[in-house]
Order: C-alpha cells, then structure tokens, then sequence
C-alpha cells in the first residue's frame, strides 16, 4: 500500500493505493496516528479511489481509528467491491462516507 497527504485548508487528506489488507493495516494505522499528533489538523479525510482491495483487518482498523483519533475524520471515494464491502459492514454507520473529495471537504463547514 502506498499512503500519502497533503493539506487543503487545515484538513488532511490522505490517499491510499494498493490493497488495504492485514499486511498493510499496521502501517496504516501508524501512519494515520501519527499526522495527527504532528501535523494537528482541523480534520482529516482518508480518498480511497485507489484502494483496490479491503478485507476485515482493513475494515477493522477504520473501525479502530473511530476510537484513537483525535478530531472529525471521514471517508470519501470508495468504489467498487471496496465501496460494497464498507456498505455490507454498515461501516457508514459509524464512519461518514462520502462519494467525492469536494463533499468530504464541505462536511468540516457545515
């Protein structure tokens, strides 16, 4: 899996690419926690477009950050079997998930 971020007005945004499976779920999670203790941001917001593959340690681990990080985070551009596997979990229940970046952005002014 490939992580990376940028900023857009103090919200964070992180992109993942690859599969986000049990061997990556580690990294992902130490990559989340630790922008948010460095960088501080009004919010962040993890763009799955180029998530190519989910499976529950992944699920799991978003399930997890709902409880460690810090702040308003959501979700945005699920597609596919990624989008089916977080809707079959009822993941949108706990975590909001949007259908572009635009709107996950907006949902920090509102």
């Amino acid at each position: 899996m490939i992580l990376s971020h940028r900023m857009k007005d103090n919200i964070c945004i992180i992109h993942l690419e690859g599969e986000c499976t049990f061997e990556w779920v580690k990294q992902l999670d130490s990559y989340c926690m630790d922008l948010a203790d460095q960088v501080k941001p009004g919010g962040l917001v993890i763009n799955l477009e180029k998530v190519l593959r989910i499976d529950s340690a992944g699920i799991g681990t978003f399930a997890m950050l709902t409880k460690h990080l810090p702040g308003k985070w959501v979700l945005c551009m699920a597609v596919g079997d990624v989008a089916d596997a977080l809707r079959y979990v009822k993941l949108d229940q706990i975590i909001p998930i949007f259908q572009t970046e635009k709107e996950a952005l907006a949902s920090f002014h509102s």
